[in-house]
């Protein structure tokens, strides 16, 4: 491919309350290096309810989702509109880029270049493959809308929706008990004693609360779906599973299936699959201010280390602090007491205390 090749992008639209004249809630758009794109055009049609919908846009390419946006519709009828039309107003929506929770350099130096105002979002001509299944959960007014998709015609999905959920309170303050108890749980030293009754008991809680989150969140056509899909990975069908949430609060690793009627279970999503969780927008971590930064990184031959120290200077082009990197124990001591250091990175070997 060359600069005058052009890149294919599927737009899909989620509208709840609304139809589409024609019927397609998915259509593509070819992008050019040097031209603009003709649009992708959907024409709304809205219900018979008043007041405001959620309206969403996902951008998507070799099967991977690139962008995302969201907004509100209002749906009115005014007195200065002809007899009987309904008025549909909206504001222009901002294209976020898709972000990972865990994102590695290249993917945060790309999603912060594109994050910034005015920014182009770039569509690589040889992105990675796409996985197995990605299960995408859209968040509307703490409506949570759940939809399965699969690049391999074998495993049967082509966005296909799987039932929504209801919360009674946004999603941050839904969690919030449940954070309460997993940072309580988490003072509890865990050994690989089995006879260690307490550790015991802390295992146990945490697999109930991945039971509750997948009975409580997943709708039952997802629940249902996702023997089938179990079956699929065990057979070598599929491995892999990309999680694509507009909410950052939600555990969806911890979710732990749990089938009432026949007992069948299967172990953490994080456990059971080659697992990648994403979010369509900015997570919590993008309010975090840092000013100043340290790096703890010794003088190791290590390959990543490597990686990481480069990745790190390169922070002072956005106008954070950080120093050089700490080498000894003692230099490390020395900024703790000091203070004014914001974040500390470390990047070395490591050994994990089970009684920490």
């Amino acid at each position: 491919a060359d600069e005058f090749t052009p890149e294919t992008v599927e737009v899909l639209v989620s509208a709840p309350g609304f139809s589409e004249r024609s019927g397609a809630w998915i259509k593509s758009i070819l992008v050019y290096s040097f031209a603009d794109s003709a649009p992708a055009v959907f024409i709304l049609k809205a219900g018979d309810l008043e007041g405001e919908f959620p309206i969403s846009v996902d951008f998507r390419h070799r099967n991977r989702l690139i962008g995302s946006a969201r907004f509100h519709g209002t749906v009115t009828t005014q007195p200065e509109a002809r007899a009987g039309a309904t008025v549909l107003s909206t504001s222009p929506p901002d294209v976020v880029p898709a972000r990972s929770a865990r994102p590695g350099p290249e993917e945060a130096r790309e999603a912060s270049a594109a994050s910034a105002p005015g920014a182009v979002l770039t569509i690589s001509r040889n992105p990675p493959p796409p996985a197995d299944v990605e299960l995408r959960i859209r968040n509307d007014d703490n409506v949570l809308r759940f939809e399965l998709h699969s690049p391999h015609s074998r495993v049967g999905y082509h966005y296909a929706p799987m039932g929504e959920k209801q919360l009674m309170e946004e999603p941050r303050a839904y969690m919030k008990a449940i954070f309460d108890d997993l940072s309580q749980w988490a003072r509890t030293a865990v050994t690989d004693d089995a006879e260690d009754a307490a550790a015991q008991r802390t295992l146990d809680r945490i697999a109930s609360l991945g039971n509750s989150l997948f009975l409580d969140l997943f709708p039952p056509e997802l629940q249902m779906e996702y023997w089938t899909l179990k079956q699929l990975r065990e057979s070598g069908v599929i491995n892999t599973l990309y999680i694509t949430s507009d909410e950052p609060w939600i555990p969806w690793e911890l979710v732990k299936p749990f089938n009432e009627r026949t007992g069948e279970a299967d172990d953490f999503l994080a456990g059971g699959w080659r697992i990648c969780r994403w979010l369509t927008g900015p997570g919590p971590a993008d309010q975090v201010r840092v000013a100043a930064a340290r790096l703890v990184a010794p003088d190791l031959d290590l390959n990543f280390v490597k990686q990481e120290v480069g990745y790190f200077q390169q922070l002072a082009l956005r106008g954070v602090d950080v120093g050089t990197p700490l080498r000894q124990l003692d230099e490390v001591r020395q900024v703790a007491r000091q203070g004014g250091v914001e974040l500390l990175h470390f990047s070395t070997h490591g050994n994990l205390s089970s009684q920490s």
